[in-house]
């Protein structure tokens, strides 16, 4: 059975600027949220943490990544909530080409600088799925957890995921892609309900949804 290492130290906690923060990412020197179920994107300064700009979304955004040429989004369409995968560019705003997800379904979304391949979670699935441009799967790598945020760090992927939703139990794990299978390991326990995953170069941050903050961590 795997040891995991420890618990993530918390190096800062803050009150979110908006409310149930759901998407995050960092890129071009902002953090960039979204408001679970809401339509709209915000542009965080993370100098004094407020929203400096905000701009309507095509539904509302589930994940976010930095991409080639601005952000990668999954925002959920329709009565429905159908997922489509959609691009922002950081100087003309939402794209209006967009791409049905698999099985309509996924949240959490990342890039591969080495492939140029996108990866997306499918939390109750349990597996990751990498798509190309158009949202096209290549193919899946099964986890084990149910997934809640990845993000691209250093040739590789952290992700959190949980057993039970309900309890603070997530936990951080890694996965690497070597010349064989790709590898996961979990790496430590994160000690509450996160949502997404993002790295500003230092830190690893995440939302804490249900108490309205943001919280960055360093790994054990």
């Amino acid at each position: 059975m795997q040891t995991i290492k420890g618990r993530v130290r918390e190096v800062r906690r803050i009150a979110s600027p908006v409310p149930e923060p759901q998407a995050l990412a960092i890129a071009d020197g902002f953090f960039w949220m979204s408001s679970r179920g809401v339509p709209t994107l915000y542009r965080v300064d993370p100098q004094n943490w407020t929203v400096e700009h905000t701009e309507s979304a095509p539904g509302a955004i589930w994940g976010l990544a930095p991409g080639p040429q601005g952000l990668a989004a999954v925002c959920g369409v329709g009565a429905d909530d159908d997922r489509y995968l959609y691009h922002y560019d950081f100087e003309g705003g939402f794209r209006a080409d967009h791409h049905a997800l698999p099985d309509l379904t996924g949240a959490y979304v990342a890039y591969d600088d080495a492939s140029q391949l996108y990866l997306l979670t499918q939390w109750y699935k349990k597996r990751v799925i990498e798509l190309d441009d158009c949202a096209k799967a290549i193919r899946s790598i099964e986890t084990p957890h149910e997934l809640c945020g990845i993000c691209w760090v250093d040739g590789g992927f952290y992700l959190l995921g949980t057993d039970d939703e309900d309890t603070d139990e997530y936990f951080v794990s890694r996965l690497d892609f070597g010349d064989d299978a790709p590898q996961i390991e979990d790496v430590a326990r994160l000690g509450f309900p996160g949502r997404s995953v993002a790295f500003e170069g230092r830190h690893l941050w995440s939302n804490h949804r249900a108490a309205d903050e943001i919280v960055g961590f360093e790994l054990p």
